[in-house]
């Protein structure tokens, strides 16, 4: 296939650019979310791609975001976070967009990577230095990193990026409706023909950043006890380990490219003005077939409710605790959320107000589903800090969570907690663009659920009641920190 070059933008491809800009600033001046229509087309590509294409005629662009696993589940052992690398690294451009010479680069490239693996067997070595600076000068003359940013720039697409959503990747742009066909090629080109230029800067750059975070994580060794005792393993396990001063092969990222960009696992989201029909045709005709291998199938990570309380004990890493349930079938994650809210929200949970009337200076932090996986098939964790830290606090948190369960308040009493849960959903879609990447996200966690564009509606007591009981008829896993 011919490589292709930025030689110049067609002077049709100018005047979308120019509406593009013209239309930024008013992007997010839509009209409110309870006079809009937003329609929903929601199916899969012959290759196995998910869509879910939202309509909205009072936009004047289109937000398109591309969710994808970066929980760890396809990054090898010891090469933790290689999933979010690659996908970084993706928009260095393909074999098609940016190189000069496909072949000679392939050879330059894997130099490249022999160079880099002796330099991290022999860091002082000088000649291993100088052969890394030069095999990457010569990389850099025949592929350029630049290059399909500014191809996508000119299709017009506006910021390009990945973002880290801690357990999910997000490639995120927005454009215009008129260039969605020539976008989508782009994306297919993106996935299929990967050359994941400038991979060990971005490497080494997110390996500094994950020591940093291991040595400032104060949790990590409360949560690695969890998952140890309720998880072993999941690929989160991996995560909390020392970061391993290593560096990835280009046959070990390649790999983990291909198995975590594989269109099975990925989940689109188009937001914005533009024919749902049509659209869909050009990405049934588009994403209809894959040169990716299939990748390889997940571990069945078996959860089933505790009968018995575990109890583990971290020496040097208290005062405090941390509890976990296994998390029943989430049928509507806005409900776990509200129960959350309604039982340990920061100024109005109902659990942790009566907690602290008994512990001053008690915080509960929780989280649900974590790790975060398909359908919430996971856990609900508890972080308690208190200066008192006893086992005999968890004795009492139980008990008044299962209380709550219990107390048939009227629908009044769940008003707060309904508002935090949809104050969180209003934060996390704070913008289109921001919706269209919220959406995404959900979509891939939430793969049975319909995708909504709408602000989620109060849940009723009954429903919040039902799964508190739910959560906390099982037992626990108490894991006690101390000094």
């Amino acid at each position: 296939m011919t490589p292709r070059r930025l030689d110049g933008a067609s002077t049709r491809a100018s005047a979308i650019a120019a509406a593009l800009l013209l239309a930024l600033p008013t992007a997010a001046q839509a009209k409110p979310a309870d006079v809009r229509e937003r329609p929903v087309t929601q199916f899969t590509t012959p290759d196995g791609s998910r869509f879910a294409l939202v309509v909205d005629d009072s936009m004047d662009l289109v937000h398109w975001s591309v969710a994808t696993w970066a929980d760890g589940r396809d990054d090898p052992a010891g090469l933790e976070g290689l999933a979010l690398t690659t996908a970084q690294a993706s928009l260095g451009g393909t074999w098609q967009t940016g190189s000069k010479d496909p072949a000679a680069e392939r050879q330059l490239l894997a130099k490249l990577d022999e160079a880099w693996q002796r330099r991290l067997l022999e860091p002082a070595d000088a000649a291993a230095n100088e052969s890394i600076v030069a095999l990457d000068k010569a990389c850099a003359e025949l592929g350029d990193v630049r290059t399909f940013a500014r191809v996508l720039a000119a299709a017009p697409v506006h910021r390009a990026e990945v973002v880290d959503r801690g357990h999910v990747a997000v490639l995120a742009l927005t454009t215009v409706a008129e260039a969605l066909p020539t976008v989508a090629e782009l994306l297919l080109e993106r996935r299929e023909q990967q050359a994941l230029r400038g991979l060990y800067r971005t490497w080494m750059s997110n390996l500094l950043a994950r020591m940093q975070r291991f040595a400032s994580d104060r949790d990590r060794r409360m949560h690695a006890e969890v998952l140890a005792l309720l998880m072993p393993f999941s690929p989160a396990a991996a995560q909390l380990e020392p970061p391993q001063n290593r560096a990835p092969r280009r046959a070990q990222a390649l790999s983990t490219w291909a198995h975590s960009q594989h269109p099975t696992r990925t989940a689109h989201v188009l937001y914005g003005n533009f024919d749902a029909d049509a659209t869909r045709t050009v990405l049934e005709r588009v994403f209809s077939d894959t040169s990716l291998p299939d990748p390889p199938p997940e571990r069945e990570l078996r959860l089933r409710p505790l009968t018995t309380q575990r109890r583990s004990v971290v020496p040097g890493a208290g005062p405090r605790i941390t509890m976990a349930w296994v998390l029943p079938p989430i049928a509507d994650p806005f409900v776990l959320r509200a129960c959350l809210a309604f039982l340990f929200d920061g100024e109005h949970g109902v659990v942790l107000r009566k907690m602290r009337r008994r512990h001053q200076g008690l915080e509960i932090t929780a989280m649900a589903p974590w790790p975060p996986r398909e359908n919430g098939r996971s856990l609900l964790l508890l972080d308690l800090r208190t200066p008192e830290a006893t086992a005999t606090i968890a004795d009492e948190l139980v008990a008044l969570c299962r209380r709550a369960a219990n107390e048939e308040l009227p629908q009044g009493h769940y008003y707060r907690a309904n508002v935090a849960m949809q104050r969180e959903w209003l934060t996390a879609a704070a913008s289109p663009r921001e919706l269209a990447m919220t959406l995404a996200e959900t979509a891939l966690v939430w793969p049975a659920l319909p995708v909504s564009p709408d602000q989620p509606r109060a849940r009723k007591g009954a429903q919040i009641r039902d799964l508190i009981a739910q959560m906390f008829a099982s037992q626990p896993v108490i894991v006690e920190g101390r000094p």
